[in-house]
């Protein structure tokens, strides 16, 4: 299957979707936090800054491989033609 240049990973487009997403996490959970004043804050904090590591090495890893995968089929398919 031919894989045209605009189905490679834009890294550019990646990062800025990573950083929105990262925002409206945070607005999210903080709004949540707002909502429940018995919420402990600095369980909060720390569940946040795990929670964030956590998922940004996941999505860093899955972006990393997303792009691994396309650029290598893309790459393939031009010079194996």
């Amino acid at each position: 299957m031919a894989l045209s240049p605009s189905k490679a990973v834009n890294v550019n487009e990646a990062q800025s979707l990573y950083h929105d997403l990262k925002e409206y996490n945070c607005k999210f959970f903080y709004s949540i936090h707002d909502d429940i004043s018995f919420f402990n804050d600095s369980l909060f904090n720390d569940s946040l800054y795990y929670d964030s590591l956590y998922y940004d090495s996941l999505y860093y890893d899955s972006l990393f491989n997303d792009s691994l995968y396309y650029d290598s089929l893309y790459y393939d398919n031009l010079y194996n033609n």
